[in-house]
């Protein structure tokens, strides 16, 4: 292979989305733009805190001096208004905080910030920069990398992540640390957490035999030749064939020219740009979220607290996956048993979260995710039923009224012989829905409005799999069923809208009178219940089963 060098935002905007690759460094396609209230607050924090370690640490400099810095750093743009940067400043304050706090605690040896280092992974040179490095107690080195976004990740998921193998070899191959970098961390400023790994010989070559895989694909994507120019020629029939459409879209500045959106979200709209971005950006499960109980609503997308990982997650997780990467209609996947197990096994093995290490849990839920596929591989793929899917894990974002953009994934859209197409959406729930819930069904709906309106399909059959009981329920949805449904999310949107206004008025706080606890059967199984003032409520009440499960109240797994 050729000597290829990239910077690790290369890499990394190539494996979230080749077609973004392509417009930013194949077209130089012109770019919006579009800096936004998260990387506003990212550049501030990881500012203030890279100044805070410049004033060095005799002394360390007081809260006080890292709130000045803080002030120093802060830039208004990006943000929407006013309100919208109080909410983020005053985040800025607490996280900054909580991080001084850690620091004079801990009183670690940092040694270098800012270091700009690369990795060289055969004919490949990967550069980075590295936030932090410390030195440890037994002379080595620990390289750190600061997080300020709302989500987390496990032990498993920086195991298997190529910027902490990029950053930890990067970091040994310096001259200043060379060999001497013991270990890589994630600092996860919101939730003040740190996650270090040292990693084995074995995962660093699982990271790099991938991120080889990757740059082959970019030079293939350069030059010609290959896969990349049969997808290149492909996406000129079909133009989106490059993309991986998902929530941060939205915020892509080459989105104006994004073959892979045809139908531009705002285009079904009056909007003006600034009108848009004031829309509520709801998952099915984020408004269900927020009508069961405003409290742990805002617990969760205000205030950035992660949930804890369950197993059901994890088993609904794995299974949607193994569907999801059997029917993809770029695999090409032979449809044998064989490589649908083969599938299984490789996501169960990536989907180990929610189990917290007990492998009888695990165990279980292996055996009967291997007996559900092969019912399913009976009733589904035996005699030549198989057919690729004509779209997997098919992204959306459906303006709805004058105050909500409603987003989401649908598991699996088939063409239908007659021209028309069918929805299929996975559940593993063990509760079996009935027909007329199922014609009911809100989320449906809105996959029915999504495909009509953004990909202009024809929908004729809306198919839930209830793969637990080997059964399929069908409905279907006509226009007539949409006024009601979109009237009613509108509304709610609004309602939160004004709801998060009030509450940036205020300022951030544990508790808000905008969003109180409301009593729901999911209760005792509530992540945020310990300090509930509806706790000794919800114990005493026994028609709440504590773990009691509804897939589709917990969806966001699988958007």
């Amino acid at each position: 292979m050729e000597e290829l060098n990239l910077s690790w935002s290369k890499l990394n905007t190539f494996i979230s989305c080749p077609l973004k690759y392509k417009l930013a460094y194949i077209d130089e396609a012109p770019a919006e733009k579009k800096e936004g209230a998260a990387l506003s607050f990212y550049k501030a924090v990881s500012g203030a805190i890279e100044y805070f370690h410049k004033k060095g640490l005799n002394p360390i400099p007081s809260r006080d001096d890292l709130m000045a810095l803080l002030e120093r750093n802060w830039v208004s743009s990006g943000y929407r208004d006013n309100l919208e940067e109080k909410q983020f400043r005053a985040t800025a304050e607490e996280v900054l905080s909580k991080f001084h706090a850690r620091f004079l605690e801990e009183k670690p040896r940092v040694s270098y910030v800012g270091l700009r280092a690369s990795a060289k992974i055969d004919s490949v040179s990967v550069s980075t920069v590295i936030d932090r490095i410390d030195l440890l107690p037994d002379g080595t080195y620990e390289v750190i990398k600061y997080k300020t976004g709302k989500s987390t990740m496990s032990a498993q998921e920086l195991k298997e992540d190529l910027q902490a193998a990029v950053l930890y070899q990067a970091a040994n191959a310096h001259k200043r640390f060379a060999g001497k970098v013991s270990q890589v961390s994630f600092y996860f400023l919101r939730a003040d957490l740190k996650l270090s790994l040292s990693p084995s010989p074995q995962e660093l070559q699982q990271a790099n035999k991938r991120i080889i895989q990757v740059a082959k694909s970019i030079l293939r994507f350069s030059h010609g030749p290959g896969l990349m120019a049969k997808l290149i020629k492909r996406s000129e029939a079909e133009p989106g064939a490059l993309g991986e459409k998902g929530a941060l879209c939205a915020s892509c500045e080459y989105l104006n020219v994004c073959p892979a959106w045809p139908v531009k979200p705002i285009s079904l709209t009056d909007d003006s740009p600034e009108e848009f971005a004031e829309r509520v950006r709801l998952s099915y499960s984020k408004l269900n979220s927020y009508k069961r109980c405003p409290r742990a609503w805002k617990k969760v997308y205000l205030d950035g607290r992660g949930q804890k990982g369950r197993s059901f997650f994890s088993f609904g997780s794995a299974i949607h996956d193994t569907l999801e990467n059997f029917y993809d209609p770029e695999a090409r996947i032979k449809p044998t048993l064989k490589n649908l197990l083969g599938l299984w096994e490789e996501a169960f093995a990536e989907n180990q979260d929610g189990y917290g290490g007990d492998k009888e849990a695990a165990a279980s839920d292996h055996k009967k995710g291997v007996e559900m596929l092969e019912r399913y591989f009976a009733r589904y793929v035996e005699g030549g039923k198989y057919r690729p899917a004509y779209r997997v894990e098919e992204y959306f974002e459906l303006p709805v009224g004058k105050n909500a953009v409603v987003t989401g994934f649908i598991d699996r859209l088939d063409s239908l012989e007659d021209g028309t197409y069918a929805v299929l959406d996975y559940k593993t729930e063990p509760s079996m829905r009935t027909q007329e819930a199922v014609d009911k069904d809100d989320q449906l709906t809105i996959y029915f409005i999504a495909c009509e309106k953004l990909f202009g399909i024809e929908i004729s059959r809306l198919v839930l799999l209830m793969l637990a009981h080997d059964t399929e329920i069908s409905t279907r949805r006509s226009r007539e069923d949409l006024p009601e449904l979109m009237a009613a999310i509108d509304t709610s949107a609004a309602e939160i809208k004004d709801k998060v206004r009030s509450y940036q008025q205020d300022g951030p706080s544990e508790e808000s009178p905008h969003f109180p606890p409301r009593k729901n059967r999911y209760c005792k199984s509530c992540d945020f219940i310990d300090t509930c003032s509806l706790q000794n409520e919800i114990a005493s009440d026994g028609s709440i089963v504590a773990g009691e499960f509804d897939e589709d109240a917990f969806a966001e797994e699988y958007e």
